[in-house]
Protein backbone atom coordinates (compact mmCIF):
# COMPACT_ATOMS: atom_id res chain seq x y z
CA UNK A 1 0.00 0.00 0.00
CA UNK A 2 1.32 3.36 -1.25
CA UNK A 3 0.91 6.81 0.51
CA UNK A 4 -0.76 9.90 -1.48
CA UNK A 5 0.97 13.05 -2.88
CA UNK A 6 -1.10 16.11 -2.44
CA UNK A 7 -0.32 19.57 -4.19
CA UNK A 8 -1.84 21.88 -1.80
CA UNK A 9 -2.32 25.66 -2.80
CA UNK A 10 -1.89 27.81 0.65
CA UNK A 11 -3.07 31.22 -1.55
CA UNK A 12 -0.94 34.41 -2.43
CA UNK A 13 0.18 35.74 1.47
CA UNK A 14 -2.62 35.88 3.73
CA UNK A 15 -3.30 32.96 5.89
CA UNK A 16 -6.65 33.68 6.24
CA UNK A 17 -7.25 32.75 2.25
CA UNK A 18 -6.34 29.03 3.10
CA UNK A 19 -9.29 26.83 2.32
CA UNK A 20 -10.67 24.18 4.84
CA UNK A 21 -10.07 21.38 3.02
CA UNK A 22 -6.07 22.71 2.32
CA UNK A 23 -6.36 22.95 6.59
CA UNK A 24 -7.32 19.41 6.48
CA UNK A 25 -4.47 17.81 4.28
CA UNK A 26 -2.02 19.79 6.11
CA UNK A 27 -2.81 19.00 9.41
CA UNK A 28 -3.40 15.27 8.34
CA UNK A 29 -0.31 14.52 6.71
CA UNK A 30 3.20 12.96 7.30
CA UNK A 31 5.36 14.80 5.55
CA UNK A 32 5.55 17.56 3.57
CA UNK A 33 7.69 19.07 0.60
CA UNK A 34 9.12 22.43 0.88
CA UNK A 35 10.33 23.46 -2.41
CA UNK A 36 13.49 25.47 -0.68
CA UNK A 37 16.18 25.64 1.50
CA UNK A 38 15.02 25.83 4.69
CA UNK A 39 11.43 26.75 6.24
CA UNK A 40 12.53 30.57 6.25
CA UNK A 41 12.94 30.72 2.74
CA UNK A 42 9.96 28.86 1.50
CA UNK A 43 6.93 31.07 1.38
CA UNK A 44 3.91 28.68 1.06
CA UNK A 45 5.67 26.88 4.47
CA UNK A 46 5.57 30.52 6.15
CA UNK A 47 1.83 31.42 5.35
CA UNK A 48 0.76 28.02 6.23
CA UNK A 49 2.20 27.68 9.50
CA UNK A 50 0.47 30.64 10.23
CA UNK A 51 -2.83 29.37 9.95
CA UNK A 52 -2.17 25.45 10.53
CA UNK A 53 0.58 25.89 13.63
CA UNK A 54 1.10 22.38 13.95
CA UNK A 55 3.12 22.38 10.69
CA UNK A 56 6.03 23.81 13.00
CA UNK A 57 6.44 19.75 14.23
CA UNK A 58 6.17 17.87 10.78
CA UNK A 59 8.98 16.49 9.00
CA UNK A 60 9.95 18.08 5.83
CA UNK A 61 12.17 17.11 2.82
CA UNK A 62 13.59 20.44 1.23
CA UNK A 63 14.20 20.42 -2.38
CA UNK A 64 15.47 22.35 -5.05
CA UNK A 65 13.56 23.35 -8.28
CA UNK A 66 15.52 25.61 -9.94
CA UNK A 67 14.32 28.69 -12.03
CA UNK A 68 16.38 28.05 -15.21
CA UNK A 69 15.02 27.02 -18.80
CA UNK A 70 17.57 24.63 -19.45
CA UNK A 71 14.93 22.20 -20.06
CA UNK A 72 17.33 19.16 -19.81
CA UNK A 73 19.00 20.24 -16.57
CA UNK A 74 15.22 21.04 -14.87
CA UNK A 75 14.08 17.23 -16.29
CA UNK A 76 16.92 16.22 -14.24
CA UNK A 77 16.32 17.68 -11.10
CA UNK A 78 12.90 16.61 -11.36
CA UNK A 79 13.39 13.23 -11.96
CA UNK A 80 15.70 13.04 -8.71
CA UNK A 81 12.97 14.96 -6.53
CA UNK A 82 10.51 12.74 -8.01
CA UNK A 83 12.33 9.60 -7.06
CA UNK A 84 13.11 10.76 -3.67
CA UNK A 85 9.02 11.81 -3.18
CA UNK A 86 8.18 8.20 -4.52
CA UNK A 87 10.41 6.25 -1.88
CA UNK A 88 8.20 7.96 0.88
CA UNK A 89 5.00 7.11 -1.12
CA UNK A 90 6.09 3.52 -1.16
CA UNK A 91 6.72 3.78 3.06
CA UNK A 92 3.13 4.65 3.17
CA UNK A 93 3.91 7.98 3.67
CA UNK A 94 1.03 10.91 3.07
CA UNK A 95 2.56 13.83 1.38
CA UNK A 96 1.74 17.24 0.98
CA UNK A 97 3.57 19.68 -1.65
CA UNK A 98 2.70 23.42 -0.29
CA UNK A 99 2.52 25.32 -3.52
CA UNK A 100 1.65 29.68 -2.63
CA UNK A 101 -1.11 30.63 -4.93
CA UNK A 102 -2.67 28.03 -7.09
CA UNK A 103 -1.16 24.19 -7.79
CA UNK A 104 -2.54 24.60 -11.57
CA UNK A 105 -0.98 28.17 -12.01
CA UNK A 106 2.36 27.84 -13.35
CA UNK A 107 3.54 26.15 -10.09
CA UNK A 108 6.63 23.93 -9.59
CA UNK A 109 4.42 20.99 -8.07
CA UNK A 110 3.12 19.89 -11.48
CA UNK A 111 6.38 18.90 -12.67
CA UNK A 112 6.54 16.56 -9.71
CA UNK A 113 2.29 15.53 -9.83
CA UNK A 114 2.96 14.18 -13.84
CA UNK A 115 5.61 12.61 -12.71
CA UNK A 116 4.18 10.43 -9.89
CA UNK A 117 1.39 9.76 -11.70
CA UNK A 118 2.50 8.57 -14.18
CA UNK A 119 4.53 6.15 -12.33
CA UNK A 120 1.26 4.37 -11.36
CA UNK A 121 1.32 6.87 -7.38
CA UNK A 122 -2.05 8.35 -6.60
CA UNK A 123 -1.61 12.17 -6.43
CA UNK A 124 -4.53 15.42 -6.46
CA UNK A 125 -4.70 18.54 -6.27
CA UNK A 126 -6.28 20.53 -3.71
CA UNK A 127 -7.26 24.56 -5.12
CA UNK A 128 -5.63 27.63 -3.39
CA UNK A 129 -6.64 31.26 -4.59
CA UNK A 130 -4.77 32.49 -7.22
CA UNK A 131 -2.55 36.29 -6.57
CA UNK A 132 -3.95 37.51 -9.16
CA UNK A 133 -7.49 37.03 -7.77
CA UNK A 134 -6.29 38.59 -4.38
CA UNK A 135 -5.16 41.52 -5.78
CA UNK A 136 -8.28 42.14 -7.71
CA UNK A 137 -9.74 42.07 -4.27
CA UNK A 138 -7.68 44.07 -2.52
CA UNK A 139 -8.02 46.83 -5.02
CA UNK A 140 -11.60 46.42 -5.27
CA UNK A 141 -11.54 46.16 -9.16
CA UNK A 142 -13.24 44.22 -11.66
CA UNK A 143 -10.91 42.07 -13.88
CA UNK A 144 -13.55 41.43 -16.34
CA UNK A 145 -17.02 42.85 -17.45
CA UNK A 146 -19.27 41.46 -20.25
CA UNK A 147 -17.68 39.90 -23.05
CA UNK A 148 -13.68 41.37 -22.21
CA UNK A 149 -11.36 38.44 -22.12
CA UNK A 150 -8.75 38.01 -19.59
CA UNK A 151 -5.46 36.49 -20.92
CA UNK A 152 -2.73 35.70 -17.70
CA UNK A 153 1.07 36.28 -18.75
CA UNK A 154 3.76 34.46 -16.73
CA UNK A 155 6.03 38.24 -16.32
CA UNK A 156 9.47 36.57 -16.25
CA UNK A 157 9.30 35.43 -19.77
CA UNK A 158 9.07 37.69 -23.05
CA UNK A 159 6.26 39.74 -22.84
CA UNK A 160 6.37 41.93 -26.00
CA UNK A 161 3.53 40.34 -27.87
CA UNK A 162 1.14 40.48 -25.43
CA UNK A 163 0.41 44.42 -26.15
CA UNK A 164 -1.44 43.47 -28.95
CA UNK A 165 -4.07 40.91 -26.21
CA UNK A 166 -8.05 42.44 -25.65
CA UNK A 167 -9.77 42.71 -22.73
CA UNK A 168 -7.13 42.72 -19.39
CA UNK A 169 -3.51 41.84 -19.25
CA UNK A 170 -2.66 40.19 -16.00
CA UNK A 171 0.80 39.90 -15.18
CA UNK A 172 2.46 37.28 -12.74
CA UNK A 173 5.36 36.78 -10.92
CA UNK A 174 6.49 40.16 -12.62
CA UNK A 175 9.00 41.34 -10.04
CA UNK A 176 12.00 40.82 -11.67
CA UNK A 177 10.88 41.87 -14.73
CA UNK A 178 9.03 45.57 -13.72
CA UNK A 179 11.45 47.82 -15.58
CA UNK A 180 11.11 46.08 -18.70
CA UNK A 181 7.87 45.92 -18.75
CA UNK A 182 7.12 49.34 -17.57
CA UNK A 183 9.27 50.46 -20.52
CA UNK A 184 6.93 48.74 -22.72
CA UNK A 185 3.41 49.75 -21.57
CA UNK A 186 5.11 53.48 -21.53
CA UNK A 187 5.31 52.89 -25.13
CA UNK A 188 1.84 51.88 -25.66
CA UNK A 189 0.73 54.70 -24.05
CA UNK A 190 3.09 56.99 -26.20
CA UNK A 191 1.51 55.06 -29.33
CA UNK A 192 -1.96 56.31 -28.00
CA UNK A 193 -3.84 53.78 -26.20
CA UNK A 194 -5.30 54.51 -22.58
CA UNK A 195 -4.82 51.83 -20.16
CA UNK A 196 -5.74 50.97 -16.25
CA UNK A 197 -2.46 49.82 -14.56
CA UNK A 198 -2.47 48.25 -11.40
CA UNK A 199 -0.10 46.25 -9.45
CA UNK A 200 0.77 44.61 -6.25
CA UNK A 201 3.14 43.27 -4.48
CA UNK A 202 3.38 40.35 -1.87
CA UNK A 203 -0.37 40.72 -1.39
CA UNK A 204 -1.56 39.49 1.77
CA UNK A 205 1.56 40.00 3.46
CA UNK A 206 3.07 42.31 5.83
CA UNK A 207 5.38 43.71 3.15
CA UNK A 208 2.87 44.34 0.76
CA UNK A 209 2.47 47.35 -1.67
CA UNK A 210 0.05 48.59 -3.60
CA UNK A 211 0.69 50.33 -6.74
CA UNK A 212 -2.14 52.35 -9.03
CA UNK A 213 -0.90 53.95 -12.14
CA UNK A 214 2.03 53.12 -14.60
CA UNK A 215 4.16 56.56 -13.07
CA UNK A 216 4.22 54.78 -9.88
CA UNK A 217 5.91 51.02 -10.71
CA UNK A 218 8.94 50.38 -9.43
CA UNK A 219 11.72 48.40 -10.26
CA UNK A 220 12.63 46.74 -7.18
CA UNK A 221 8.88 45.99 -5.89
CA UNK A 222 9.89 42.19 -5.62
CA UNK A 223 9.67 38.85 -7.22
CA UNK A 224 5.92 38.34 -6.16
CA UNK A 225 4.32 40.74 -7.91
CA UNK A 226 1.39 41.21 -10.09
CA UNK A 227 0.55 43.56 -12.87
CA UNK A 228 -3.17 44.13 -13.96
CA UNK A 229 -3.61 45.84 -16.98
CA UNK A 230 -7.02 47.15 -18.29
Amino acid sequence: MAGILAGVGVGPGDPELLTIKACRALKACDLLVLPAKTKEKCYAYQIAVQAVPQLAEKACLYMDFPMIKDQKALDAQMDQNTKEIISWLKKNKNIVFVTIGDPSIYATYHYIHRRVVAQGYEAKIISGIPSFLAVAARLGISLADRDQQIHVIPGSYDTEDAKDYPGTRIYMKAGKSLAHLKAGLQREVESGKTLEVYAVANCGMENEKVMIGLDVLEGDAGYLTTVIVK
